[in-house]
């Protein structure tokens, strides 16, 4: 774990069981034989879903029920399903970006952590904007650069993902 740091039994536990938003319920299925490694898992998150604020950027369309439609999923076992609806293929297989789910940045880290937790690894969903930190001119990689340097603002302390507004990318920090 990071810096060394570990949970007490009790908080770990609560941290890897999924949560009435992070349950995939009756999709649960759709995990099995998906990847084990942090990284590889936040890869095919972004795999899977698009920033509702990236169609222009790579220009896909975006139709108006999918931007309503999508934006009004809270739950991961209905963001499974839509996901699913549109291309019936594996998680682990890529979708081209106009068939992904439109997401905010809290559907990439639900996921991911639904994911996490599946596999019994500790997540918590963490959501904010850089404007938290002050200004409103912030960069946007300083949350990044914060939470990397400090393990204590990290809890649990395993794992902080991002998805930025650039294309297939993703980072992971450890």
């Amino acid at each position: 774990m990071a810096g060394g740091m570990r949970l007490a039994a009790e908080e770990a536990w609560f941290y890897a069981s999924q949560s009435a938003a992070s349950d995939p319920g009756e999709m649960a299925g759709l995990y099995e034989g998906l990847p084990r490694e942090v990284g590889e898992l936040a890869r095919m998150v972004r795999d899977l879903m698009i920033h509702r604020l990236e169609g222009g950027l790579w220009d896909v369309p975006i139709a108006d029920d999918w931007m309503r439609d999508d934006a009004e999923t809270r739950y991961m076992d209905d963001i499974l399903r839509l996901i699913t609806a549109r291309d019936a293929r594996p998680l682990a297989s890529r979708r081209a970006y106009g068939e992904r789910f439109l997401a905010t940045c809290r559907d990439f880290t639900l996921l991911h952590v639904s994911l996490l937790r599946h596999l019994g690894i500790p997540a918590r969903l963490r959501s904010g904007f850089a404007t938290y930190f002050g200004a409103d001119d912030v960069p946007f990689d300083t949350a990044r650069r914060l939470f990397a340097a400090n393990d204590s603002l990290r809890t649990p302390p395993t794992v902080l993902s991002y998805a930025p507004f650039n294309g297939p990318s993703y980072v992971t920090l450890r």
